[in-house]
């Protein structure tokens, strides 16, 4: 196996180890910018997933942006977070709350 400063290669990890250390990453780099959030002028903000749509409509693009939207934006943010981000084409089909049942798969 081979190492580098005392860890493993990341070509002799595993499918889900690999994906985990990335995971582990991802979250780490948002748990340090949270961290530092609260000291600083971070431009970073934390928004629950299934909160996108209401976020960005009373928050994030008002107060975090600073643009105002008006009745016609929230129509149209709210007519699109219903579409399935990654159907395109043939794929094309009304976005589904899924979390759990990948969570059971996984």
């Amino acid at each position: 196996e081979e190492r580098f400063h005392g860890t493993r290669s990341i070509h002799s990890l595993s499918n889900e180890e690999f994906c985990a250390a990335h995971l582990a990453t991802l979250c780490r780099s948002a748990l340090l910018e949270l961290s530092t959030a609260a000291s600083t002028e971070s431009l970073g903000k934390l928004v629950n997933y299934k909160d996108i749509p209401d976020a960005l409509i009373t928050n994030i693009i008002p107060d975090h942006f600073h643009v105002d939207i008006d009745e016609d934006g929230e129509e149209r943010i709210m007519e699109i977070s219903q579409k399935y981000s990654k159907g395109r084409n043939t794929r094309a089909r009304v976005w589904e709350e899924d979390s759990e049942q990948k969570e059971k798969v996984a």
